[in-house]
């Protein structure tokens, strides 16, 4: 309806349809980087594929904090709008850690390798050099790097090792990518819209890499991953120097699950994991004897079998879909928002999309402790987003919060609320205000 609202009354219907079309070509985008955010797998054809749209991707840097890629770096080198050369960059790529030393909860970084990937579309050979701007006190190796490419579809790779001071705090950064092409500077990237029934369409911004340090501790747990429709939670989880194994079919069914010291279900795994549903019994003793399960949000198909350990309830979904919706905790004491990081409602700012999804309408009071309240405005109060509960020696949690959106975009509260929940297992068990 927007872009109906911007032809002109005497219109005809063609250009009606050529808006419409274009309308539909953002969503077809929207759709494409979907699909992608749902790969489990990080391998070379996975980071290609990110250098191309641009996913989401976290790396484990410094003392306990966590590096976020929020987009690749493209220079682009223009002439009379016809792409010369691209350039591509991430800090997502790899990184070399030298000596990565572990200390109590914390990890610590000495650098961080920028991977930047060039390709020339153009009839003629270019050279010229590729440089990064750095934040006060970061050192870049080399400074800059010289690169020649022949005509297209040449492409050439370069690599950068950005060192970030001890001291770094917890914040976001931005690394400016730039070329030089027979002395101009280019410093520009760009997303380009081309199909056969329209236009090539260009967008450009400033061409940065966006880094988040986020200061989070966590215990040294063993995980065990049983993944539902699809999600890139275990990547985020390694990235915080999480031990993170995913589990088969076979290892639901008779495999050791003693060697872990916490078990996280994937959403929607209810749905399609069968052999999650038939071996819940046996997940629910591992808790029992002393690990801690934790269930990201499933479907009301979860409540009707049976599978909490308790009686709950889930009468469609109930949701909070405000990012900014206000949060309460509900029991502020609680280890989950206390060990090993001191948890505030601050740490449920910068959130993206949605707060939480299918969360518990209604559950068992007298086993369930809830742990935080978010309802959208206008909506009645839901505190069944979050529920912790004790069987025999373990934990037991649901949480329908929306981590398989918060970690792989790099959201710092959510990386430091996760790592507690995954820490449950070395909690003291009672907490005080120190």
């Amino acid at each position: 309806l927007l872009g109906l609202s911007l032809i002109r009354r005497d219109a005809d219907i063609d250009s009606i349809h050529l808006v419409w079309l274009k309308l539909k070509l953002v969503n077809l985008l929207v759709c494409i980087r979907l699909v992608d955010d749902n790969v489990t797998a990080i391998d070379d054809k996975l980071l290609h594929l990110m250098h191309q749209h641009a996913l989401h991707h976290v790396d484990t840097i410094g003392r306990g904090h966590a590096v976020e890629c929020l987009r690749d770096s493209r220079v682009l080198h223009t002439r009379l709008d016809q792409l010369v050369a691209n350039l591509s960059g991430t800090v997502c790529g790899g990184y070399d850690i030298g000596e990565l030393s572990r200390d109590g909860w914390f990890f610590s970084l000495l650098c961080a390798l920028h991977n930047t990937g060039m390709s020339n579309n153009s009839d003629e050979a270019i050279s010229g050099t590729a440089q990064l701007s750095l934040p006060p006190g970061w050192q870049l190796e080399p400074s800059f790097a010289d690169f020649t490419l022949a005509p297209a579809p040449a492409s050439a790779a370069l690599a950068f090792t950005v060192r970030l001071p001890e001291d770094v705090e917890a914040a976001r950064f931005r690394l400016l990518s730039s070329a030089n092409v027979a002395g101009t500077r280019f410093d520009q990237t760009v997303r380009e819209i081309a199909y056969p029934h329209i236009r090539t369409h260009r967008t450009y911004q400033t061409a940065t890499t966006e880094i988040q340090i986020v200061d989070v501790a966590v215990a040294d747990v063993q995980v065990g991953y049983i993944m539902g429709s699809g999600d890139t939670v275990p990547a985020a989880l390694r990235r915080m120097g999480v031990n993170v194994s995913l589990l088969s079919d076979a290892d639901l069914t008779s495999g050791d699950l003693s060697q872990f010291d916490t078990l996280i279900i994937g959403i929607r795994a209810s749905q399609t994991r069968e052999a999650f549903v038939a071996n819940n019994a046996r997940l629910l003793a591992f808790v029992e004897q002393g690990g801690t399960l934790i269930v990201q949000y499933q479907q009301p198909d979860f409540a009707s079998k049976g599978l909490a350990p308790y009686p709950v309830s889930m009468d469609g979904n109930v949701r909070v879909v405000d990012e900014n919706a206000a949060i309460t905790l509900l029991a502020p004491d609680h280890p989950v928002f206390n060990f090993p990081n001191r948890i505030g409602v601050q740490d449920f700012d910068g959130w993206v999309q949605e707060r939480n999804n299918y969360n518990f309408t209604d559950f068992d009071r007298e086993n369930f402790t809830p742990l935080t309240e978010a309802h959208d405005e206008g909506e009645p109060a839901s505190d069944g987003a979050m529920l912790h509960t004790r069987i025999g020696e373990g934990h037991y949690v649901y949480t329908s919060y929306s981590w398989f959106r918060q970690l792989p975009n790099g959201v710092p509260g959510a990386y430091r609320i996760f790592a507690n929940l995954l820490s449950l297992p070395a909690a003291p068990e009672q907490m005080d205000n120190r």
